[in-house]
Parts: structure tokens; C-alpha cells; sequence
């Protein structure tokens, strides 16, 4: 009783991470390292364990690699592109929307960013990993990208597009492929495993080797404000919602 921890709520519907109190499942559970920010902690899952673990599972990152992000400072891109480099990657480049978030990559730690209009100029098998939270039209033109051997990883579908049909013969003509990584399936097939990667991303954070970006902590009152915010795209970094403490 009384212990700080952090939980990914969302994963497997039990949801309720707006409320002063939530319900978790026990072993999803991690107690945060001591001295954390509750707030802070409150921003790392599932961005910073799904990072970690996508990268080590299913893309199998080896040192001296090269990977590229989409929505590079989005929520995931902030946490692959920091993830990528402590594991060696030699190079790390982001794909962003605006020239404002260019620059802020830049700074997170990206070694170099395009914009997303510049994508389709580009050319060259550069990435041996490729991550994608986005999916759309650019799905295609990424595999282009690819390595022999590279690795496209689809950790979501921002883009709400719609499927993207590419012939299967790409991936044995060109010897890449293409994989999907999932948290919350992780989670719901192997707790132990999704919990042990919250407990290391939260260790990751709390010591500063990975940021996750806030934008603002917001009271649970003006919640419907800053989701709209985030709908629109006018947002850069995490919102943490804060109460009173219960019982007052």
C-alpha cells in the first residue's frame, strides 16, 4: 500500500487513466525507480517500453546500423529515435511534417531530419530499419529505402489511410521485410516480459538517458481542450493531465 508505481492502461482496455483512481492488472504493474516524478512517469507508458521492445524483438537492432523514423517527433518517434541510439545505432534520420519540429529533432538527437514533402526526392537503399507509426501513401516509398536485409517495422497507423497494397514479390526481389510490432499484444501474450521493458523504460527516464517531451501539465478540468489540441496537430510533446489529491 502506498507504493508509486506506473501501468499502461490503455493496453488491453481496461482504460480509466483520466480518473483519480484506476484499476491495473497486477502483473503489468512496475514500481517507479526512486525519487521519480510521478508526472513524468506518467508520460512513459507505452511509447518508451514499445520503443525498446520493438527494437530489440522485432527489428533486431545491431550496432552500427542505420534507421529511419516516421513521425519522428511524435510520441513513438521521440522514443525510437533516442532508443535506436543507445543500442549503437550509427545513424538515426527522422521524417517530420513542419520545419518547427525539424529543429526540435534535431535537438532531441536526430542526426538528421527531412521533411515529410522531401520523401518522395529521396532515393537509395539507406536503412537497415525503418520504423513506421503512420502508414498512408508513404508506406510503399519507404521500402525503397531498405537495406538488403532491412527491416520495415509498422508500430501504428496514424495516417488512417487505409491498407497499402505492395506485391509480395517486393520482399524476395529486394530481400527486406516487413513486420509489425504490437504492445499490447505483447502485454496480453507475455506480462512478464511487456513489464520487464516498462521497468527498464522507466529507469531509462527517470536517469535522463531517454527525455520524453511534456508540453504542459494540464487540470483534468480543461482535459477536452487539450485533446483538441492533439486532434489538431498543434502539439509537440506529452499533455499530463493532473488532479487534486483524491479525498479532497
Amino acid at each position: 500500500m502506498g507504493d508509486k508505481v506506473a501501468a499502461p492502461l490503455t493496453l488491453l482496455g481496461s482504460g480509466g487513466g483520466f480518473g483519480q483512481i484506476c484499476l491495473a492488472q497486477a502483473n503489468l504493474v512496475a514500481p517507479l525507480p526512486a525519487g521519480m516524478n510521478p508526472a513524468l512517469a506518467a508520460v512513459v507508458p507505452a511509447n518508451t517500453p514499445t520503443a525498446l521492445a520493438a527494437l530489440e524483438r522485432t527489428a533486431r537492432l545491431q550496432p552500427g546500423e542505420h534507421v529511419l523514423v516516421q513521425a519522428a517527433m511524435g510520441g513513438l518517434g521521440t522514443q525510437f529515435g533516442q532508443v535506436a541510439k543507445l543500442m549503437g545505432a550509427e545513424k538515426v534520420v527522422g521524417i517530420v511534417s513542419t520545419e518547427e519540429k525539424r529543429r526540435l529533432a534535431l535537438e532531441l538527437g536526430y542526426d538528421e531530419v527531412w521533411l515529410r514533402d522531401e520523401l518522395a526526392d529521396k532515393s537509395g537503399r539507406q536503412f537497415d530499419v525503418i520504423i513506421d507509426p503512420v502508414s498512408g501513401r508513404d508506406r510503399p516509398e519507404l521500402l525503397k529505402l531498405l537495406r538488403f536485409e532491412g527491416r520495415l517495422i509498422v508500430v501504428g497507423n496514424a495516417a488512417q489511410d487505409g491498407d497499402q497494397t505492395v506485391g509480395t514479390n517486393t520482399f524476395w526481389f529486394d530481400g527486406i521485410s516487413m513486420m509489425g510490432f504490437n504492445i499490447g499484444l505483447l502485454s496480453n501474450a507475455y506480462p512478464d516480459i511487456a513489464t520487464a521493458y516498462l521497468r527498464r523504460a522507466l529507469a531509462l527516464v527517470a536517469s535522463g538517458e531517454v527525455t520524453v517531451p511534456i508540453q504542459e501539465e494540464v487540470d483534468i478540468r480543461d482535459g477536452a481542450q487539450a485533446l483538441e489540441r492533439l486532434r489538431a496537430g498543434k502539439t509537440i510533446g506529452k499533455f499530463v493531465f493532473r488532479h487534486e489529491p483524491y479525498g479532497e
